[in-house]
């Protein structure tokens, strides 16, 4: 949950032998913070007090919580020696799928087999899948006889079609899945690649799950992304709580609304680059006029002399309109290129595939050193190849994803 902070974990010992295996209690009447605690063998507890940037914890984090909670004291009771991460929050994540499909089975064992999806191939390709529980549709063949079935694993590929599960797991039907036509244009707060599983999962009023071939998972609700489950790690996302630090990491000058629209955007160009597992540096600039103090070379910048026919032409596109208000695939694949893409504050663009100068720190990749360095000057968004999400301000991380 990296939209909430967590303070450090404590070890306390009772009396009480009698509390439960977990509790997860409001701190104050204004809901501003939650003590977790869980209690090991013995009168052992651990616990720890998190809350978010300002103002209350939202009821449906604080109702995660209380699962996720309970499925890591489960764990814990029921291992000797050493504890395996490799299903927690499953059940959590499962439990909250059923909830809002308003499904009658839990689809835990759902999850746990399109997850080992992840480990096969066909025809020497990684597998991917999708899937709609919906509570709207009937059917007659429940979905788990399918799963020890070869070709039941490659029914649909998460993209173009999905499988729809009812409110007992039992197989409906097939639905084929579109690219909504504004969706370049929007900022639904969802990568690109599954804007077609999550708005059709809306129409049908349900929860679509989807495994990407780079074997990370997806699950989408109202439209965006609720969880993802990458690199054997759940996350959960609450985009406006995202937005609300991001947008707060930004202290200098600028139209208040228009840096917003044009962060807002930019979030969602690094959701699709780390999705497509491409890497990329976003940087806005507080002054133009210190472009010079993250570029290593003036060749660089968009309308520089010297640059090539194709370079150009893009050049005059980034010119005319403001970077948010360019379908964001263009951006995304500007993005994905080595280097840099520099924006000002009002949307303009400076410069793409730009190499730029960077912060000293051996411990550090290239991209890393090189998002601090132009942080100082405004604010950086790093994707890493391997799909994380990075932001930094004033030369610091504000926050990781």
């Amino acid at each position: 949950m990296p939209h909430i902070y967590f303070e450090e974990w404590r070890v306390d010992r009772q009396v009480d032998d009698m509390s439960p295996l977990s509790e997860v209690t409001w701190t104050s009447p204004q809901r501003t913070a939650i003590k977790l605690a869980l209690r090991l063998r013995g009168p052992i507890f651990l616990w720890t007090v998190c809350h978010n940037d300002a103002g209350t914890i939202p009821p449906e984090d604080h109702s995660f919580l209380r699962t996720l909670c309970e499925e890591a004291a489960s764990l814990l009771r029921a291992t000797t020696g050493q504890v395996s991460l490799f299903e927690f929050g499953t059940t959590a994540v499962a439990n909250e799928v059923q909830r809002r499909a308003r499904l009658t089975e839990n689809p835990v064992g759902v999850i746990r087999f399109v997850r080992s999806l992840a480990q096969e191939s066909y025809e020497n390709q990684r597998l991917s899948y999708g899937i709609i529980f919906s509570a709207e549709n009937d059917g007659s063949d429940a979905f788990s006889m399918a799963f020890d079935n070869k070709r039941a694993k490659r029914l649909t590929d998460g993209f173009s079609t999905a499988l729809l599960l009812d409110a007992e797991l039992n197989i409906s039907g097939y639905a084929s899945l579109n690219i909504p036509a504004n969706e370049s244009a929007h900022l639904p707060r969802r990568p690109w690649w599954c804007s077609g599983l999550a708005s059709r999962s809306l129409e049908l009023d349900g929860v679509g799950l989807a495994l990407v071939r780079s074997g990370d998972m997806l699950v989408v609700h109202n439209g965006r992304t609720l969880f993802t489950l990458r690199a054997g790690k759940w996350r959960i996302w609450n985009h406006a709580a995202i937005l609300a630090r991001l947008e707060s990491a930004w202290s200098t000058r600028g139209h208040r609304r228009e840096v917003e629209r044009l962060l807002r955007y930019l979030y969602h160009v690094a959701l699709d680059l780390s999705f497509r597992r491409s890497g990329g540096l976003l940087v806005v600039i507080a002054r133009r006029d210190r472009i010079g103090y993250i570029l290593t070379s003036r060749t660089d910048r968009v309308g520089a002399a010297g640059r090539g026919s194709a370079e150009k032409a893009l050049d005059v596109l980034l010119t005319r309109k403001r970077l948010h208000n360019i379908d964001r695939r263009i951006i995304t694949d500007l993005a994905s290129l080595d280097g840099a893409v520099i924006i000002d504050r009002s949307g303009r663009t400076l410069a793409y595939g730009a190499m730029t100068r960077t912060a000293g720190g051996a411990r550090q990749g290239a991209r890393t050193r090189a998002a601090i360095a132009a942080s100082r000057e405004g604010l950086a968004i790093k994707v890493s190849s391997d799909g994380d999400i990075s932001f930094f301000a004033r030369g610091d991380l504000v926050m990781e994803l």
